[in-house]
């Protein structure tokens, strides 16, 4: 799991700086893990919107080919996680939601997860076809998706979102109140980047 926290950007400089942080956030995590070069790694990218391919799409392929990721074999796949469908899961044909987390995959790379009583809707999981994303399991990504819901400190119990979802939105959220404090300088944001901010 990777992070950090970054200023807001203008839409002009969106793909620019989203490009900038991916390549120094995951070149300094893998430093930081004593990754060699060379080596083969996974990448999965959680997005809670649309990835649109001339912003999202070509940041993230840009920030793969540039220096220092360009040392590494990186297969990488975006995982969209949707709120926005029509679906509702019901278990044995009744009313009764699922009681634990429960995948009903649609097409290989499509599938509705059910994180549990915590949560009445399911998420609508895309696997974007982007990427290596023939090289990675539907079912195996939803799994990640549930291990995520649990990584929350705010509960003891699972809060039905994973933190890849819900720490993104509660940042993005407080960095655009902070925007209306008189003189705040949003680059204190970036110190949050080392640092438990979610506890």
């Amino acid at each position: 799991l990777v992070g950090e926290c970054h200023q807001l950007s203008s839409m002009d400089r969106y793909a620019e700086s989203l490009e900038e942080y991916l390549s120094s956030t995951l070149g300094n995590a893998l430093e930081a893990e004593g990754v060699s070069e060379n080596s083969s790694v996974r990448l999965v990218i959680h997005l809670f919107k649309e990835a649109a391919h001339h912003r999202e799409i070509e940041a993230i392929e840009e920030a793969l080919e540039s220096e220092p990721l360009s040392d590494y074999d990186i297969e990488y796949a975006v995982l969209h996680l949707s709120e926005n469908h029509p679906y509702c899961l019901f278990k044995d044909g009744g009313t009764d939601q699922p009681t634990q987390p429960t995948l009903v995959r649609l097409t290989t790379s499509r599938g509705l997860l059910h994180m549990g009583p915590r949560r009445k809707r399911p998420f609508l999981l895309k696997l974007k076809k982007h990427g290596d994303y023939r090289s990675f399991s539907l079912l195996k990504l939803a799994r990640q998706v549930v291990d995520f819901s649990h990584l929350s400190h705010l509960s003891f119990l699972p809060p039905g979102t994973p933190v890849t979802v819900s720490y993104p939105n509660k940042i993005a959220k407080t960095a655009s109140e902070l925007r209306k404090v008189p003189d705040w300088d949003p680059s204190i944001m970036n110190r949050l980047s080392d640092r438990p901010w979610f506890i």
